[in-house]
């Protein structure tokens, strides 16, 4: 009977409207659910096929839900670096327990969820708001992320941070750009003091010709190479008075020939007739090769005698010359005041020098780490030999902020405050043996040579074969595993001071002594400070000391028909039959989308459609009420013919 039918048909109306209703109602409450997708009702006829063509017979509706998952959210900033979101296909793989190696134990079903607001939990593992494990690829220590191999769903891992500690890593390369300037002086590595003797003498007035010799006194000069000359002082007679000149100046021994001038005034002066007359005289003669100098200081008395029958000349030596070594250099290291050598820790670097005539110090500091991530301080002196070239030392190495009980800076070799790269007399270890003595090495703390061009562009820099800081050699490098120092592996970083033919590293100008960058790979020890993710998620520990390491990398699992997935609590989904087996890629590999780190996707629903669509499906539900209703009349009519 079609009154029937049509009342069936009505309450199917109601059945379907309030399935329609409660999603509506769903939908509205997690309008705010991170990464929820909206759901919505599909309505399909059920129809009863009436006995004949004439006649009618009411069916009904059947409401179904269709999920929306495959609908791309809009992101939303998030302030928090672990918070992930997923343009395009894809889901994060999570579980609800893990045992001790991370994996999800035997049972423990993969869920997963475009809800990418993750925490870390107290012991370190990605977790999301329902508590559920995110999943993904280990990498280890070292590794670069981009060859780091996919893992299928089933060998995915959580992701701990927690675990990882902080790391050191020791400086193994050193770049510096700094101008030296090109106005600068050569730099004798070496000087002696002549001190003449003192001459007394007497001379007829007669005996003045012009350039006789009055007087000649040998003297022997020993450069602080070990390098040895004679030489001669000579008194002579001049038109009008006296002179003394350094001359005769000649190698002996293994000694480069001296090529300098022939003659080096000391002074003029005039004795007069019958009175002694006191004469001083200076001078400096400078070496080839910028090998060293030699600074001469003595004194004559002499009187001339009128009349005949006075002896030509007479002379009594009462002091004889004498030698001295004086270290006024470019490798020698002075007290706070300069005016003596030391081999303190607290020494600095002397090129200046009123005796010699040499240039101020061209020194600057590099922090380095050894392999413990201890810091230590590294002074570079660089000292011009010639032109457009400069010899590299390193003048001393301490531990950065350590100070011993003298108040003193601590020597990286020795652990004490006497500098390991200088001798006693403030000069530095340049020989092979003399370094050795003290580090075990046999190493020269001269580096090598610094080559310009004449443009002042970098040319090159030729490594000393003995120097203690050599990459190419096994043996080299400074040790600091004595007992006073960190016990570190040997310090041996390769310096790079510039690319060839450029300025881009240290170059020679007019310009004054000025450091630009110095760069080096060391790190010290940190603690990590937070966690980041990019957008080919690879996580990385963040430590104090600037180090960023990656622990895992997040892969995106997706699916052949992904609205065909389960719906679970928590946000998450469940692999079913219909929807296909799940497939993993990095991101922008294999048909997934990105990840948008510090984001989150937003709930796909809708407000003001849910309200529009609450307000129709009130409406039929009504509709559908009032079709009961009316059947019931119709039905109460039927009833009462009987009356």
């Amino acid at each position: 009977m079609s009154v029937y039918g049509a009342l069936y048909s009505a309450v199917s109306g109601l059945k379907a409207q309030s399935t329609s209703m409660g999603i509506i109602s769903d939908n509205i409450s997690n309008a705010n659910t991170v990464g929820y997708k909206g759901n919505s009702a599909a309505f399909s006829t059920l129809v009863t096929a009436p006995p004949s063509r004439g006649s009618y017979s009411p069916g009904g509706v059947l409401a179904t839900t269709v999920q929306n998952i495959d609908r791309q959210g809009l992101l939303q900033a998030s302030a928090s670096g672990t918070d992930l979101a997923i343009t395009g296909r894809g889901f994060f793989a999570t579980a609800a327990a893990i045992d001790a190696d991370g994996r999800p134990p035997l049972g423990v079903e993969r869920l997963y969820t475009r809800a990418g607001s993750f925490t870390i939990d107290k012991s370190g593992n990605l977790t999301n708001t329902a508590g559920g494990y995110l999943l993904g690829v280990p990498v280890d220590t070292g590794v670069d992320p981009a060859t780091v191999a996919l893992l299928p769903t089933a060998e995915l891992r959580a992701i701990n941070v927690g675990s990882i500690t902080g790391s050191a890593r020791g400086t193994s390369t050193i770049s510096l750009g700094a101008n030296l300037p090109a106005t600068d002086l050569v730099s004798p590595t070496g000087a002696a003091t002549v001190t003449g003797g003192v001459y007394e003498f007497t001379m007829d007035t007669d005996k003045q010709a012009a350039g006789v010799v009055e007087d000649t006194q040998a003297i022997s000069i020993t450069l602080q190479n070990g390098d040895v000359y004679t030489a001669n002082i000579l008194t002579r007679n001049t038109a009008t008075g006296y002179e003394a000149v350094i001359a005769n100046i000649t190698a002996t021994g293994t000694a480069p020939a001296y090529t300098g001038p022939a003659e080096v005034a000391l002074g003029t002066f005039t004795p007069q007739d019958g009175i002694a007359t006191n004469f001083d005289f200076s001078a400096t003669v400078q070496f080839a090769g910028g090998v060293g100098s030699v600074q001469f200081a003595g004194s004559h008395e002499g009187v001339i005698v009128a009349g005949a029958g006075v002896p030509a000349a007479t002379y009594v030596e009462t002091t004889a010359p004498t030698v001295a070594n004086n270290l006024v250099t470019g490798i020698r290291m002075s007290n706070s005041t300069g005016t003596a050598a030391s081999n303190s820790t607290n020494a600095r670097l002397d090129l200046s020098s009123t005796t010699g005539g040499l240039q101020a110090a061209r020194s600057t500091s590099v922090l380095i780490y050894d392999t413990l991530g201890v810091a230590h301080n590294v002074e570079l002196a660089f000292v011009k030999t010639s032109a457009n070239n400069w010899d590299v030392f390193i003048t001393k190495m301490t531990i950065a902020g350590k100070v011993g009980s003298d108040g003193l800076p601590v020597d990286s070799i020795s652990g004490t405050s006497t500098n390991s790269f200088v001798n006693a007399d403030g000069t530095l270890k340049t020989d092979t043996t003399a370094l050795g003595s003290v580090a075990g090495t046999g190493l020269s703390a001269r580096l090598g040579s610094l080559g310009f061009t004449t443009d002042g562009s970098f040319s090159n820099f030729t490594m000393d074969g003995d120097s203690i800081l050599n990459p190419a050699s096994a043996t080299a490098g400074v040790p600091l595993n004595g007992l006073g120092s960190t016990g570190a592996a040997n310090f041996n970083p390769d310096i790079s001071f510039g690319i060839a033919g450029t300025k881009s590293g240290v170059t020679q100008n007019s310009d004054d002594f000025a450091v630009a960058f110095v760069n080096q790979d060391g790190i010290k020890f940190g603690y990590r400070t937070g966690v980041v993710i990019d957008e080919f998620g690879v996580v990385r520990a963040v430590f104090d000391n600037g180090q960023r390491l990656a622990v895992a990398k997040i892969p995106l699992v997706n699916f052949a028909n992904m609205n065909a997935l389960q719906a679970r609590t928590g946000n998450v989904y469940a692999e079913t039959d219909d929807s296909g087996s799940a497939t993993t890629n990095f991101a922008y590999q294999g048909g997934v989308g990105s990840i948008t780190p510090n984001a989150v996707e937003g709930s796909t629903v809708d407000l003001a459609e849910e309200f529009s669509d609450m307000i129709v499906t009130q409406r039929t539900y009504s509709a559908n009420a009032r079709t009961i209703t009316t059947s019931d009349e119709m039905l109460a009519e039927v009833i009462n013919l009987k009356r």
